[in-house]
């Protein structure tokens, strides 16, 4: 079995659309990550890998990174999967891409609270194995997604809010007299 030389991956990111419900303020969105590969084009021990050799990619992410702090694997995470198109100790999450032409995927999130996620790839070649021979990992990158309130009313809308007010009021023989205060 051959192995594959890791994708270079590449990630952008398109402004997340959010929005704001009253009277609750739930906040919710979506955000896009647009991301893009090279393809690899050699197997590790430099043989040629044509273009029309590779079956698909796997895009992998997770909340988490694959990585601890001091840059070695989190425990229970390997280089890449091995003969499996998962690696649920590291990245739960897999897209098979099934194109060994594509060069890029959107990917749509809804989202319900800030998140950074961090994306890996593989590419993989069958070449009549049903296995077949993946690469390891691309390297990893990573995409935060923030979720704010925009106001989502049309210019010159009227706003309600909410105040807290306290109204007192004393009486004497002539008349009553009442002030009040807003908080």
């Amino acid at each position: 079995m051959k192995s594959i030389i890791p994708l270079l991956l590449t990630l952008a990111a398109a402004p997340s659309m959010l929005f704001a419900q009253d009277p609750n303020l739930i906040i919710n969105g979506v955000g896009t990550a647009t991301v893009s590969w090279t393809a690899p084009t050699e197997y590790t021990n430099g043989d040629p890998l044509p273009l029309a050799d590779i079956d698909g990619y796997v895009i992998f992410y997770n909340d988490q990174s694959r990585f601890e702090a001091g840059g070695g694997l989190r425990p229970g995470c390997t280089a890449g999967p091995e003969s499996s198109r998962t690696d649920p100790s590291c990245y739960p999450t897999a897209i098979d891409l099934v194109d060994g032409q594509a060069s890029s995927q959107v990917l749509t999130f809804q989202l319900d609270q800030d998140v950074t996620l961090h994306f890996a790839m593989t590419a993989y070649v069958r070449g009549g194995n049903v296995f077949g021979d993946w690469s390891t990992y691309s390297p990893e990158v990573t995409k935060s997604f923030t979720l704010s309130v925009n106001d989502m009313r049309p210019p010159g809308s009227p706003v309600i809010e909410s105040i807290d007010m306290q109204i007192e009021c004393t009486t004497n023989q002539a008349q009553v007299t009442c002030s009040f205060t807003v908080q």
